[in-house]
């Protein structure tokens, strides 16, 4: 059965699924929503997207599939922390 839903659907930090399963290591979950079609250069309200936690995070893993996914190591943030 195909359950149409937005799989890039942001919270109020402009969060979306890949990036929150990158924030909180669930690399799984993030596997499953890149290969379902999330954008995976979508930044939240500070600019980070899911490769700027996974690579703060140290997940080289979860960095790998993003990288494979098209996401792009030349967007900057704009918040320092």
């Amino acid at each position: 059965m195909d359950r149409k839903c937005d799989i890039d659907l942001c919270d109020s930090d402009s969060s979306t699924p890949p990036i929150m399963s990158a924030q909180y290591g669930h690399e799984e979950c993030m596997a499953i929503l890149l290969e379902r079609g999330a954008v995976p250069n979508a930044m939240d309200n500070c600019g980070n997207t899911a490769l700027h936690y996974a690579v703060w995070s140290e997940n080289i893993s979860m960095a790998g599939k993003l990288l494979v996914h098209q996401a792009s190591i030349d967007i900057k943030n704009k918040c320092l922390s």
